[in-house]
């Protein structure tokens, strides 16, 4: 009997694990991909028939080629790290943001319009002006840029079928992409 409740606990542990593994980011430790889009769709569904907007955002280190070209990829690991860090302060406790790809970040922020993103950013901005990278001992002077591109997501249709919902999740996210690619053709370290 014993050993049964001790398998049976070990197990449950085990499951924990890889259930937790699977919605985290290994390098940042933040949320990854999957937690991201799981908590998206319990926004979008939080969102219908509500007269608040919502901001869905995509967040991209500029030059991070250069910086992994220049300094190394370990660098560059720890430049993601601490941008997770950096992210973390400058949002609000109901924000949620995630690795979503390489060295974008997707940032989502219920109850939220152009004012909250922009504070967002400006705090983010802000950080990355004094940021410093520690490396074996090493203390790198290197102060990094990010583009935000935000779509405003002001009304969700209610009773969307899981397709449907897909569909217009990917559409908002395709949406703040965009704009990212528009803050980097621009001149980068912006909003848009």
């Amino acid at each position: 009997l014993i050993l049964l409740l001790y398998v049976s606990i070990r197990e449950r542990s085990l499951k924990l694990k890889m259930s937790r593994l699977a919605m985290t980011d290994d390098l940042t430790g933040c949320p990854n991909r999957r937690n991201a889009m799981y908590q998206a769709k319990l926004m979008l569904n939080n969102q219908v028939n509500k007269k608040d907007s919502m901001i869905i955002a995509i967040l991209d280190v500029d030059n991070f080629k250069i910086i992994n070209d220049t300094y190394g990829h370990d660098i560059g690991d720890k430049v993601l790290q601490n941008l997770t860090l950096i992210m973390i302060d400058a949002l609000r406790e109901t924000d949620v943001m995630a690795r979503y790809g390489g060295e974008e970040f997707i940032i989502l922020l219920p109850n939220a319009g152009e004012k909250e993103i922009r504070m967002v950013f400006l705090r983010i901005q802000s950080a990355l002006k004094q940021h410093v990278c520690e490396y074996h001992g090493e203390t790198i002077a290197l102060p990094i840029t990010v583009s935000i591109g935000a779509a405003i997501v002001s009304h969700v249709p209610d009773e969307l079928a899981e397709k449907e919902q897909k569909l217009l999740l990917h559409n908002i996210i395709k949406k703040a992409d965009n704009k990212t690619y528009e803050a980097k053709e621009e001149g980068k370290d912006q909003l848009k």
